[in-house]
Order: structure tokens, then C-alpha cells, then sequence
């Protein structure tokens, strides 16, 4: 299996969970539920979510049968884990992918700014557990045979705002927010645009010499949560 339909495939799961999720989570902080949608689910819950949607709907993507596991431990580093491991081609002698998921977020289940993930996906600084944290490990453990970073981003715009809020009507001081937040970023055009932070991030592990090119593909409607909507799923393959 190449990389760009293991895209499809997650972007195919996470659609599905967007839209049959049942909701429940509780802010640890303020105690005050979350709305449903991916926009709140934990990437360790996402994770497990499409790992079930994939083996019940694509059943034929991995041979042998049911080769997919999720959290699997590093050889050289227990305590962390790979988000998906599987086989497609029956090449027993390794696992043919390892592979990490990331779903950064520049706006809250509130709708307001949310600048902690901007380093989740930029900081050089293996201590933020950044996306180069996620390349360096999946570059020196010897987990799978090809290996690669996967992520999801919404993102915000006066189409994408009025679009919530025919959705979402209850919710329009969250997209109220959402429009404070793309005004301070892009006065002009109102927008906040995933796009400009991933090509940003190829910049840096390009020169690196540590991924392959870049994918990255728009979607579109994942609207269970108010702050989601359309955005772009996005991927290197580890060099």
C-alpha cells in the first residue's frame, strides 16, 4: 500500500467518526462537556476509532488478515508507542508500515485562539513532543519497514464560519470567536489557513533530509462540532 491511499483510507476513517460520534467528554478543567465531533476527541481515542472502522469496512487492505494494531511499543523505547502498525503485501519479515498520527488544532472546542499546537507542529525542540519528535523516533526505531507522519487540520474562513452557523445555530458565540481569531490573523481575508503552518513544516524537515514529499489533500464537511468544518489532511513518509 502506498502512502497517499493509507491518507485516503485514515481521512475516510476519521469522516466516519466525525459523524457517528456520540459525544461525552468531559474538560478535565472546567468539568463543562464537550461537543461531539473528531475537533474534541483525543488522538489516542481517534486512533482506536479508525483502527475499528478500518478493519470492518476495509478488511482486505491487510494481509494477513487483521495485521493492523495500534499503540504498539517501540523496540528500543517501550514507554512510547506507534499509533498504527500493519501489513498490506504479506511480507511477514517486518511490518510493512509504521505510522504516527497527529491531529493539531489552531482553534478550542470554545472557539478561541489555540496557540499550544503551533509548536506541536514547528518546535525543533524534541522536548515538545513535536511532529519532528514523532520523524526522529520512527527514523531510528526499527518498528516497520516504511514509516510516516500523518495529520489533520481545520481550517477557518467567512465561508467556513457561515457554514457553522447554518449547522450550528446555537453556537454562534463559539463562531463568533472563530471570527475574532482569523480577523487578528488575516485582516484582509478573514482567514486561518492550515496550509501556510504544514508548508512551513516541509520547509524545515525537507532541509533536514528526513521526509519524502509532501502530501497534503483538502476535506471537506465534518461538521458535528461547530470549530470543524473543512480543512486538510497531510503527510510525509520518513526519509
Amino acid at each position: 500500500m502506498e502512502l497517499i491511499q493509507i491518507v485516503d483510507r485514515i481521512m475516510e476513517g476519521i469522516s466516519y467518526v466525525d459523524e457517528h460520534d456520540s459525544g461525552g467528554r468531559v474538560s478535565r478543567r472546567t468539568k463543562i462537556e464537550y461537543h461531539p465531533g473528531v475537533m474534541t476527541i483525543s488522538e489516542t481515542e481517534l486512533i482506536q476509532l479508525v483502527a475499528l472502522w478500518w478493519t470492518a469496512m476495509h478488511p482486505e487492505d491487510f494481509t494477513p488478515h487483521n495485521s493492523l494494531q495500534t499503540e504498539v511499543s517501540y523496540p528500543n523505547s517501550g514507554r512510547n508507542r506507534c499509533d498504527f502498525v500493519f501489513t498490506t503485501d504479506n511480507n511477514l519479515s517486518l511490518p510493512e508500515w509504521g505510522v504516527e498520527l497527529k491531529k493539531p488544532a489552531l482553534i478550542g472546542d470554545n472557539g478561541k485562539n489555540n496557540d499550544y499546537n503551533v509548536p506541536k507542529v514547528l518546535s525543533p525542540y524534541l522536548k515538545d513532543r513535536s511532529l519532528i519528535h514523532d520523524i526522529h523516533r520512527l527514523r531510528n526505531e526499527d518498528i516497520a519497514r516504511k514509516k510516516a507522519v500523518v495529520g489533520f487540520m481545520f481550517g477557518y474562513s467567512p465561508e467556513t464560519c457561515a457554514e457553522a452557523l447554518r449547522h450550528h445555530p446555537n453556537s454562534s458565540a463559539r463562531i463568533k470567536e472563530i471570527q475574532k481569531v482569523c480577523s487578528v490573523n488575516d485582516p484582509k481575508n478573514l482567514k486561518l489557513d492550515p496550509r501556510i503552518l504544514i508548508e512551513t513544516a516541509d520547509i524545515q524537515f525537507r532541509h533536514e533530509g528526513i521526509v519524502g514529499e509532501l502530501i497534503m489533500k483538502d476535506f471537506k464537511g465534518l461538521w458535528r462540532h461547530p470549530c470543524g468544518g473543512d480543512g486538510v489532511i497531510f503527510a510525509w513518509e520518513v526519509a
